[in-house]
Protein backbone atom coordinates (compact mmCIF):
# COMPACT_ATOMS: atom_id res chain seq x y z
CA UNK A 1 0.00 0.00 0.00
CA UNK A 2 3.01 2.13 0.74
CA UNK A 3 3.84 2.01 -3.30
CA UNK A 4 0.88 4.50 -3.46
CA UNK A 5 1.93 7.09 -1.41
CA UNK A 6 3.51 8.83 -3.81
CA UNK A 7 0.94 8.92 -6.52
CA UNK A 8 -1.82 9.65 -3.84
CA UNK A 9 0.15 13.07 -2.97
CA UNK A 10 0.32 13.81 -6.49
CA UNK A 11 -4.04 13.37 -6.85
CA UNK A 12 -3.96 15.86 -3.83
CA UNK A 13 -1.70 17.89 -5.46
CA UNK A 14 -3.63 18.39 -8.41
CA UNK A 15 -6.94 18.90 -6.60
CA UNK A 16 -5.39 21.99 -5.52
CA UNK A 17 -5.44 20.39 -1.79
CA UNK A 18 -3.50 22.49 0.82
CA UNK A 19 0.30 21.75 1.42
CA UNK A 20 -0.82 21.07 4.94
CA UNK A 21 -3.68 18.85 4.58
CA UNK A 22 -1.32 17.00 1.90
CA UNK A 23 0.81 16.90 4.76
CA UNK A 24 -1.49 15.74 7.33
CA UNK A 25 -2.97 13.24 4.98
CA UNK A 26 0.43 11.43 4.40
CA UNK A 27 1.13 11.69 8.29
CA UNK A 28 -2.01 9.81 8.70
CA UNK A 29 -2.37 7.05 6.16
CA UNK A 30 1.36 6.20 7.52
CA UNK A 31 0.67 5.78 11.09
CA UNK A 32 -2.34 3.76 9.71
CA UNK A 33 -0.01 1.30 7.88
CA UNK A 34 2.17 1.26 10.62
CA UNK A 35 -0.07 0.08 13.01
CA UNK A 36 -1.59 -2.38 10.18
CA UNK A 37 1.57 -3.41 9.55
CA UNK A 38 0.88 -7.28 7.15
CA UNK A 39 -3.21 -7.62 8.14
CA UNK A 40 -5.53 -7.08 5.55
CA UNK A 41 -7.05 -3.31 5.40
CA UNK A 42 -10.68 -3.84 6.27
CA UNK A 43 -12.97 -1.73 8.27
CA UNK A 44 -12.17 -2.76 11.74
CA UNK A 45 -8.58 -2.37 11.78
CA UNK A 46 -9.78 1.10 10.53
CA UNK A 47 -12.06 1.82 13.87
CA UNK A 48 -8.84 0.50 16.39
CA UNK A 49 -6.82 2.85 14.64
CA UNK A 50 -9.68 5.84 14.95
CA UNK A 51 -10.14 4.79 18.28
CA UNK A 52 -6.53 4.35 19.69
CA UNK A 53 -5.62 6.50 23.08
CA UNK A 54 -3.45 9.66 22.92
CA UNK A 55 0.33 8.86 24.40
CA UNK A 56 -1.10 10.16 27.65
CA UNK A 57 -3.94 7.17 27.66
CA UNK A 58 -6.74 9.88 27.80
CA UNK A 59 -9.04 9.37 24.95
CA UNK A 60 -8.97 11.24 21.29
CA UNK A 61 -11.25 14.22 20.07
CA UNK A 62 -13.77 13.51 17.85
CA UNK A 63 -12.49 16.14 15.31
CA UNK A 64 -9.66 14.80 15.30
CA UNK A 65 -10.81 10.77 14.64
CA UNK A 66 -13.04 12.74 12.02
CA UNK A 67 -9.64 14.31 10.48
CA UNK A 68 -8.15 10.71 10.27
CA UNK A 69 -11.03 9.40 8.72
CA UNK A 70 -11.71 12.07 6.26
CA UNK A 71 -7.43 11.32 4.73
CA UNK A 72 -8.07 7.73 5.06
CA UNK A 73 -11.32 7.61 2.73
CA UNK A 74 -9.70 10.05 0.30
CA UNK A 75 -6.52 7.46 0.55
CA UNK A 76 -8.44 4.52 -0.29
CA UNK A 77 -11.03 6.06 -2.64
CA UNK A 78 -8.02 6.69 -4.76
CA UNK A 79 -6.33 3.37 -4.43
CA UNK A 80 -9.80 1.55 -4.85
CA UNK A 81 -9.59 3.40 -8.35
CA UNK A 82 -6.47 2.28 -9.05
CA UNK A 83 -8.04 -1.50 -8.78
CA UNK A 84 -5.70 -2.20 -5.68
CA UNK A 85 -8.61 -2.55 -3.08
CA UNK A 86 -12.23 -2.41 -2.28
CA UNK A 87 -12.58 1.27 0.19
CA UNK A 88 -13.03 -0.11 4.01
CA UNK A 89 -13.93 3.22 4.91
CA UNK A 90 -17.33 2.85 3.51
CA UNK A 91 -20.04 2.89 6.48
CA UNK A 92 -17.66 3.67 9.20
CA UNK A 93 -18.62 7.49 10.59
CA UNK A 94 -17.25 9.37 13.68
CA UNK A 95 -19.83 11.09 16.23
CA UNK A 96 -19.57 14.73 16.29
CA UNK A 97 -19.15 15.74 19.84
CA UNK A 98 -20.72 19.13 21.08
CA UNK A 99 -18.57 22.37 19.74
CA UNK A 100 -18.08 25.53 22.29
CA UNK A 101 -18.56 28.69 21.11
CA UNK A 102 -15.18 29.57 19.04
CA UNK A 103 -13.47 32.30 21.16
CA UNK A 104 -13.04 35.67 19.21
CA UNK A 105 -10.52 38.44 20.16
CA UNK A 106 -13.21 41.59 20.94
CA UNK A 107 -12.54 44.90 19.57
CA UNK A 108 -11.62 45.73 23.58
CA UNK A 109 -8.84 42.70 23.57
CA UNK A 110 -7.02 44.06 20.57
CA UNK A 111 -5.30 47.03 22.27
CA UNK A 112 -4.20 45.20 24.79
CA UNK A 113 -2.78 42.38 22.81
CA UNK A 114 -0.57 44.99 20.99
CA UNK A 115 0.11 46.76 24.08
CA UNK A 116 1.56 43.10 25.14
CA UNK A 117 3.39 42.65 22.09
CA UNK A 118 4.66 46.45 22.43
CA UNK A 119 6.09 44.83 25.72
CA UNK A 120 7.53 41.58 24.85
CA UNK A 121 11.32 40.27 23.91
CA UNK A 122 10.80 40.83 20.04
CA UNK A 123 8.02 43.93 19.69
CA UNK A 124 8.48 44.87 16.35
CA UNK A 125 7.89 40.67 15.04
CA UNK A 126 5.43 39.89 17.73
CA UNK A 127 3.49 43.34 16.89
CA UNK A 128 3.84 42.02 13.12
CA UNK A 129 2.14 38.86 13.76
CA UNK A 130 -0.77 40.49 15.39
CA UNK A 131 -1.33 43.15 12.72
CA UNK A 132 -1.31 40.36 10.05
CA UNK A 133 -3.64 37.96 11.99
CA UNK A 134 -5.81 41.21 13.21
CA UNK A 135 -5.82 43.34 10.27
CA UNK A 136 -6.03 40.50 7.60
CA UNK A 137 -7.07 37.93 8.82
CA UNK A 138 -4.82 35.26 8.02
CA UNK A 139 -4.57 31.62 9.35
CA UNK A 140 -2.13 30.85 11.09
CA UNK A 141 -0.63 28.66 8.37
CA UNK A 142 -1.00 31.09 5.69
CA UNK A 143 0.92 33.59 7.98
CA UNK A 144 4.04 31.24 9.14
CA UNK A 145 4.54 30.20 5.62
CA UNK A 146 5.14 33.49 4.30
CA UNK A 147 8.37 35.05 2.59
CA UNK A 148 9.73 38.23 2.96
CA UNK A 149 9.16 38.77 -0.38
CA UNK A 150 5.89 38.86 -0.65
CA UNK A 151 5.68 42.16 1.19
CA UNK A 152 5.67 44.84 -1.45
CA UNK A 153 6.27 48.00 0.37
CA UNK A 154 5.77 50.10 -2.81
CA UNK A 155 3.06 48.88 -3.87
CA UNK A 156 1.50 48.43 -0.67
CA UNK A 157 0.30 44.94 -0.98
CA UNK A 158 0.70 41.17 0.79
CA UNK A 159 1.18 39.26 -2.59
CA UNK A 160 0.73 35.43 -3.45
CA UNK A 161 -0.50 34.44 -0.06
CA UNK A 162 -1.49 30.61 -0.30
CA UNK A 163 -5.09 30.00 1.27
CA UNK A 164 -6.88 26.93 1.27
CA UNK A 165 -7.93 25.12 -1.66
CA UNK A 166 -4.57 26.46 -3.26
CA UNK A 167 -6.46 29.80 -3.92
CA UNK A 168 -4.00 32.78 -4.01
CA UNK A 169 -4.64 35.81 -3.03
CA UNK A 170 -3.22 39.09 -2.88
CA UNK A 171 -3.88 41.75 0.15
CA UNK A 172 -3.78 45.57 0.31
CA UNK A 173 -1.73 46.80 3.31
CA UNK A 174 -3.87 49.38 4.98
CA UNK A 175 -1.48 52.23 6.10
CA UNK A 176 -0.55 51.48 9.90
CA UNK A 177 0.12 47.67 8.94
CA UNK A 178 2.33 49.25 6.38
CA UNK A 179 4.34 51.08 9.14
CA UNK A 180 4.34 47.77 11.53
CA UNK A 181 6.01 45.64 8.44
CA UNK A 182 8.29 48.14 7.27
CA UNK A 183 9.81 48.26 10.86
CA UNK A 184 10.02 44.76 11.20
CA UNK A 185 11.59 44.25 8.10
CA UNK A 186 14.11 47.06 9.28
CA UNK A 187 14.88 44.68 12.43
CA UNK A 188 14.97 41.54 10.87
CA UNK A 189 17.86 42.66 8.54
CA UNK A 190 19.25 43.77 11.09
CA UNK A 191 19.42 40.69 12.51
CA UNK A 192 21.66 39.24 9.55
CA UNK A 193 18.92 37.82 7.97
CA UNK A 194 18.55 38.52 4.13
CA UNK A 195 16.17 41.39 2.97
CA UNK A 196 14.64 39.77 0.03
CA UNK A 197 14.63 36.42 0.36
CA UNK A 198 13.88 33.74 2.96
CA UNK A 199 11.03 33.23 5.58
CA UNK A 200 9.06 36.88 6.73
CA UNK A 201 9.43 35.27 10.32
CA UNK A 202 12.31 33.29 10.57
CA UNK A 203 12.96 31.09 14.17
CA UNK A 204 15.02 32.10 16.23
CA UNK A 205 16.66 28.09 16.71
CA UNK A 206 17.27 27.64 12.90
CA UNK A 207 19.65 24.98 13.58
CA UNK A 208 16.38 22.94 15.66
CA UNK A 209 14.31 23.73 12.47
CA UNK A 210 13.69 21.90 8.95
CA UNK A 211 11.71 25.27 7.37
CA UNK A 212 14.05 28.12 8.95
CA UNK A 213 10.63 29.42 9.99
CA UNK A 214 9.01 29.99 12.74
CA UNK A 215 6.44 27.07 13.65
CA UNK A 216 2.58 27.57 13.37
CA UNK A 217 2.80 25.87 17.55
CA UNK A 218 5.02 28.70 17.95
CA UNK A 219 2.90 31.04 16.40
CA UNK A 220 -0.03 29.69 18.43
CA UNK A 221 2.29 30.30 21.72
CA UNK A 222 3.10 33.41 21.56
CA UNK A 223 -0.66 34.55 20.90
CA UNK A 224 -1.54 32.63 24.15
CA UNK A 225 1.11 34.20 26.11
CA UNK A 226 0.60 37.66 24.86
CA UNK A 227 -3.44 37.40 26.25
CA UNK A 228 -2.51 36.06 29.24
CA UNK A 229 0.72 39.33 29.41
CA UNK A 230 -2.73 40.95 28.68
CA UNK A 231 -4.79 40.37 31.06
CA UNK A 232 -7.72 39.05 29.15
CA UNK A 233 -8.31 36.20 31.16
CA UNK A 234 -9.06 33.51 28.45
CA UNK A 235 -6.99 31.66 26.57
CA UNK A 236 -6.74 32.96 22.64
CA UNK A 237 -5.37 31.59 19.94
CA UNK A 238 -4.90 33.01 16.07
CA UNK A 239 -8.06 32.02 14.81
CA UNK A 240 -9.62 33.92 17.51
CA UNK A 241 -7.77 37.33 15.70
CA UNK A 242 -9.21 35.98 12.56
CA UNK A 243 -12.70 35.65 13.91
CA UNK A 244 -12.07 39.12 15.22
CA UNK A 245 -10.96 40.56 12.03
CA UNK A 246 -14.49 39.73 10.56
CA UNK A 247 -16.40 40.76 13.44
CA UNK A 248 -14.83 43.69 13.48
CA UNK A 249 -15.38 44.41 9.65
CA UNK A 250 -19.18 43.41 10.10
CA UNK A 251 -19.69 45.75 12.52
CA UNK A 252 -18.10 49.03 10.86
CA UNK A 253 -20.81 47.58 8.07
CA UNK A 254 -19.00 45.40 5.44
CA UNK A 255 -21.42 43.31 3.51
CA UNK A 256 -20.53 39.84 4.46
CA UNK A 257 -20.26 38.66 0.87
CA UNK A 258 -17.56 41.13 0.41
CA UNK A 259 -16.24 39.68 3.50
CA UNK A 260 -16.35 36.31 2.44
CA UNK A 261 -14.46 37.44 -0.57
Amino acid sequence: MRTHLPAFAQHLTARAAAPRTIESYERTVRQFLDQLEERPSTSTEIEAFLARPRRDGRPRAASTKRAELMALRAFFRFVSREGAVVDPTHGITVKRERREATPVAMPSDVPLLFEAAARSTAPARNVAILGLLHVLGLRVHELAGLDVDQVDLAAKVLRRVRGKGGVVVDFPLPKALLAILERWLTERAMTGHASSAGPLFPTARPATSRTGRLSIRSIQRLVARLAADAGLGRNLGPHALRHGCATSAVSVGVDLPVLAE
